[in-house]
């Protein structure tokens, strides 16, 4: 791949994603097998002003591994120390990229008991980080780089899968652009215009149908407002949480959800993969599900604690985005919630329920955030404001305000 097209990728990482200011350290997280340009990264985030840099590597195959070797009381427990790097970053004011890469399938075939008992160690682990994180305002973004397994399965058809990867994440990150800093300006300044009408609608309830399946109805938490695009945490500058990102966001009221949601595109969790599902919610919580592959994982995220079972994020999404246009399923939660419509199973976003009380204005809580994707080709979404009266948010997939 050109390195020019390296530094502008990395460049928008650094200026759109997490707003480097000069003097901040920064930490980056991601897979050896990108350890090249990982290091371009740093080499960027120095150039443009980075005090410290730290890289801090996840590996697929020794992953692999452990799952296939260790003892299940391996898995019950994941040391503090995986998370002290970050919790010192932000205490020093810092930044974090996390540059997603890993294959979709490495824990294919795993004992479900293993990947059920690190779900839940690993969500105590990092509950202390997340809650620095919040006190702290770090700014944090995701991103994703071609791994090999994982391009080879997202183009199985390809002469060279991770070239027609890069191209892919070009695309949908708008890192092809002339000037990729500027385009994704014009683009977060349409998403927040579009989450402020939606505030300003004051809607109660959403209500979802589609061909497959799905009939939702959401309620919204008391006084929630919309987010997307990006940011600002404690006075900082704007900044962007993932990129790519196409989504309009608000609270579900944790006990006013019912009805049933078909996913339309698998979800990669874990390591694992949870493919061809349904969940049907009974006053905001998930009372039976089922999958055609990886149940066990899907079983594993709805029982991790007393919040998972219910949802904590409705997004909206065009069926029309950059993403879905690429025709291929990611097998990544970044780009394919993206790609259409999602719901997030457990913790809801704090700042979508302004003012106090927010658990009791219907703030979902939980150690796991885990989106999936249930936008389909004839989407349609009816919201309820506050009056009563009906208006028409979506239709045929895509937003019609």
């Amino acid at each position: 791949m050109d390195r020019e097209k390296l530094i502008k990728y990395a460049d928008l990482l650094i200026h759109t994603g997490v707003a480097l200011q000069k003097g901040q350290p920064l930490i980056i997280n991601g897979n050896t097998e990108n350890y090249e340009f990982l290091q371009l990264l740093a080499e960027r985030a120095y150039v443009n002003g980075a005090s410290d840099v730290e890289i801090m590597y996840t590996d697929d195959v020794v992953s692999r591994l452990k799952y296939e070797y260790a003892d299940v009381r391996e898995f019950e427990e994941v040391p503090a120390y995986k998370v002290e790097p970050m919790i010192r970053c932000a205490q020093r004011g810092g930044a974090i990229i996390h540059v997603r890469s890993s294959d979709p399938d490495n824990l294919s075939g795993i004992d479900s008991a293993k990947i059920k008992a690190f779900t839940k160690a690993n969500a105590e682990t990092q509950a202390p980080w997340r809650k620095v994180q919040h006190e702290t305002g770090m700014r944090s973004t995701i991103a994703a780089v071609p791994g090999k397994k994982w391009a080879e399965k997202v183009f199985p058809d390809a002469e060279d899968p991770i070239e027609a990867m890069w191209d892919a994440i070009f695309y949908c990150s708008y890192a092809d652009k002339e000037d990729p800093v500027a385009y994704w300006k014009e683009h977060t300044d349409a998403i927040v215009a579009r989450c402020e009408k939606l505030t300003a609608m004051e809607l109660t309830e959403l209500h979802f149908t589609s061909s497959n399946g799905t009939d939702l109805v959401i309620g919204l938490a008391d006084d929630c407002v919309w987010g997307g695009g990006g940011s600002v945490n404690n006075g900082g500058p704007f900044y962007t949480p993932n990129i790519p990102t196409q989504e309009s966001f608000t609270c579900p009221h944790k006990f006013k959800v019912n009805g049933t949601v078909v996913a339309t595109k698998p979800l990669s969790y874990g390591g694992g993969l949870i493919d061809n599902f349904s969940i049907t919610f009974k006053d905001g919580a998930a009372v039976s599900w089922k999958a055609e592959k990886g149940e066990d994982i899907l079983s594993a995220v709805i029982e991790n604690d007393e919040g998972s079972k219910y949802l904590g994020e409705v997004a909206l999404v065009n069926f029309t985005s950059p993403i879905n246009m690429t025709g291929r399923l990611f097998y990544n939660t970044l780009y394919d919630e993206n790609a259409v419509c999602h719901l997030a199973l457990g913790n809801g976003y704090p700042f979508t329920v302004p003012g106090e009380n927010k658990e009791e204005k219907g703030l979902n809580k939980s150690k796991l955030h885990v989106d999936f994707m249930f936008g389909a080709e004839d989407t349609l979404c009816i919201g309820t404001k506050k009056d009563g009266t009906k208006v028409v948010l979506m239709e045929k997939g895509n937003i019609v305000l």
